[in-house]
């Protein structure tokens, strides 16, 4: 390191002076003061205070963040579990959901259901058709008459619309005592 002139001296402390006491490059400043001349880093302990002030306030609001974001997916499981309990999906379907929402970019497990289900066909049960055999009978209801009996399907063959009026009388006249018939055939 070369020995400075007297006035290059002057000139590198009034610059250096210069930059330590502006606000824009104090903090700067600051770190490599303390690191190289440690016993001069009181002079910068508005700084070191300013630094610690911003980290605490930084930790503060991550946890803030952290705890938010830990209800926000206890909100998210719960719903998720309650899909469950429903019956409606299984867990399975629950992460096909997850994937739905991801896509989608959704926050609520109801939503990413709708959109799950709106995206896949109903699922059908799979039901046999009943096989109609050359033995199979069919036995048809009986009309009941204004008496209340059963009129045979003969005799309602030979009479359709009578025995239909017949039915219509006793439902009416049920209607009439102000009570509703149960069944047509009772």
């Amino acid at each position: 390191m070369r020995q400075l002139t007297p006035d290059e001296q002057a000139k590198y402390s009034q610059m250096l002076v210069g930059l330590s006491q502006d606000p824009q490059y104090r903090n700067f400043i600051a770190p490599m003061i303390a690191k190289k001349y440690p016993e001069h880093a009181g002079s910068f302990s508005d700084v070191a205070l300013t630094n610690r002030m911003t980290e605490f306030e930084k930790k503060m609001a991550r946890k803030e963040t952290e705890a938010e974001l830990a209800k926000f997916n206890a909100r998210a499981e719960a719903q998720r579990r309650e899909l469950v309990r429903s019956g409606r999906y299984t867990d399975d379907q629950t992460k096909e959901i997850r994937a739905v929402m991801d896509r989608y970019g959704l926050y609520d497990y109801n939503a990413g259901a709708v959109l799950y289900s709106h995206e896949r066909e109903p699922a059908t049960p799979d039901i046999p058709m009943p096989t109609d055999g050359p033995t199979a009978t069919w036995e048809f209801p009986s009309v009941v008459g204004r008496d209340g009996q059963a009129i045979p399907f003969a005799d309602f063959v030979k009479d359709p619309n009578g025995a239909s009026l017949n039915a219509a009388y006793r439902v009416i006249s049920e209607f009439r005592q102000k009570r509703l018939p149960i069944a047509l055939g009772r």
